[in-house]
C-alpha cells in the first residue's frame, strides 16, 4: 500500500522546460476526488486514485503555460489502469465512454473569456490485465495558449473504480 498526498518528487529541472511539460516521476500530482497515492508492484512505481465517489474524480497535473503558443503540438504518453477495491483489473467499453478520460482544462485568460475545455480519449481497444497505453497529440489553440492556467485531468472511470498511470510523458512534438 502507499502513503497518501506523497505525489511531489525531486524535480530540479527548469520549470519553464518547454520541451517537456510532463515527465515520469518527476511533478506533483494533485486529485479531484479520493485521494493520490504512490505505488510499486513487481514493474515499478505508479501513481493511484483512489476512493473515488464520481465519475469526475481523477488524477489533476498543472502545466506550464507559458509554454504554450498557438499551433504547438505535445505529445502526451501514459500506461493507464483501473482496479476494483481489491486491486483485480477491470475491464470498460470505450465506445460506452465507461474508459478514462484524458482533459486539459485552460482557464484565467483575458476578460470575458471562458474555461477551455479540449477533450480527448485514447483508446480504441482496453484489455483489463494489461497496462493500457494512451499516445495522442495535443495541438495548442489560440485560445489555450492565451490563459495563464492549464491542467491536465484524467477521471471517466465508474465511481469506485480507481485510476492507475504510470510511464507519463507530455513532450514537445
Amino acid at each position: 500500500g502507499g502513503e497518501q498526498l506523497q505525489y511531489s518528487y525531486d524535480d530540479s529541472g527548469d520549470p519553464a522546460q518547454c520541451d517537456q511539460l510532463i515527465k515520469n516521476g518527476a511533478e506533483t500530482w494533485l486529485h479531484s476526488g479520493g485521494g493520490v497515492f504512490n505505488e510499486t508492484d513487481s514493474n515499478g512505481w505508479f501513481l493511484e486514485n483512489k476512493d473515488r465517489d464520481s465519475y469526475a474524480n481523477g488524477l489533476v497535473r498543472y502545466v506550464d503555460t507559458r509554454c504554450f503558443e498557438a499551433g504547438a503540438q505535445y505529445r502526451f504518453t501514459a500506461k493507464v489502469m483501473i482496479t476494483d477495491e481489491n486491486g483485480n483489473s477491470l475491464d470498460c467499453d470505450p465506445n460506452d465512454r465507461k474508459c478514462p478520460v484524458f482533459r486539459m482544462n485552460s482557464s484565467g485568460g483575458p476578460p470575458g473569456t471562458s474555461t477551455r475545455y479540449n477533450e480527448f480519449f485514447g483508446f480504441s481497444v482496453w484489455t483489463s490485465t494489461e497496462w493500457n497505453g494512451v499516445d495522442v497529440t495535443i495541438i495548442i489553440s489560440e485560445e489555450e495558449a492565451e490563459k495563464n492556467k492549464s491542467m491536465l485531468h484524467i477521471y471517466g472511470s465508474p465511481d469506485a473504480w480507481s485510476l492507475r498511470l504510470k510511464d507519463v510523458s507530455m513532450t514537445r512534438v
